[in-house]
């Protein structure tokens, strides 16, 4: 009896097992493109190195660097050290987050918060020019004399970053009524206790820097 061989057989696997390895290796192509076009996308980023609270000048060692991908990083997100390093934060930052251009206090000058450290006086309504003081501004800051003196107003510091100026919430006695708002000051480290001394007699007060 003669034995029958069907070649038609052998050829048509032999072909759909290629076409199964071609399909697996697109497939594995496809994949390694979507995960090398996703970690190009990744941006690395400035963010905070752990928390830091309000009215904090942020330094190198507050920072750390994270990989966020870019469809997530908002156009006001800050992304470099230079963006955040010398800056007061407005708000809390928290450890890891991306920091928006929102979250710090604004200045155009570093040598305005270079080496300085923040302060909160109580203000009288003429010291925050009835209450339109206000963050960002660029104050002188006087010891003016008391009555009893005939000295004249000496100048303490000639540059200061006004931070932040708060309204005193009421409270049952008379100092909301002469001291109305607290004026947060970001003031050189070697003048601080001049301008606190000033402070607590009542003999400082601020002109708008020309």
């Amino acid at each position: 009896m003669t034995q029958t061989h069907h070649p038609s057989f052998a050829r048509t696997f032999d072909w759909q097992k290629w076409l199964v390895l071609i399909v697996l290796g697109m497939v594995a192509a496809a994949g390694a493109w979507y995960l090398s076009v996703q970690t190009q996308k990744q941006i690395t980023i400035a963010v905070p190195a752990r928390d830091l609270p309000m009215y904090h000048l942020i330094t190198t060692s507050d920072l750390t660097t994270t990989a966020v991908p870019s469809t997530e990083l908002s156009s006001k997100a800050l992304r470099s050290d230079a963006d955040l390093v010398n800056h007061y934060t407005q708000k809390p930052l928290r450890d890891g987050n991306v920091v928006l251009a929102a979250q710090l206090i604004p200045s155009t000058d570093p040598t305005l918060t270079i080496n300085t450290t923040s302060i909160s006086i109580p203000a009288t309504a003429a010291m925050t020019f009835n209450g339109q003081l206000t963050s960002g501004d660029v104050i002188m800051v006087w010891e003016v004399p008391d009555d009893s003196t005939t000295s004249t107003a000496n100048l303490i510091v000639d540059r200061v970053l006004v931070l932040d100026v708060l309204p005193v919430s009421p409270a049952p006695t008379d100092t909301t009524e002469t001291l109305p708002y607290v004026v947060v000051l970001a003031v050189p480290v070697n003048h601080q206790a001049d301008i606190l001394s000033s402070a607590t007699k009542g003999l400082l007060a601020f002109t708008l820097h020309p």
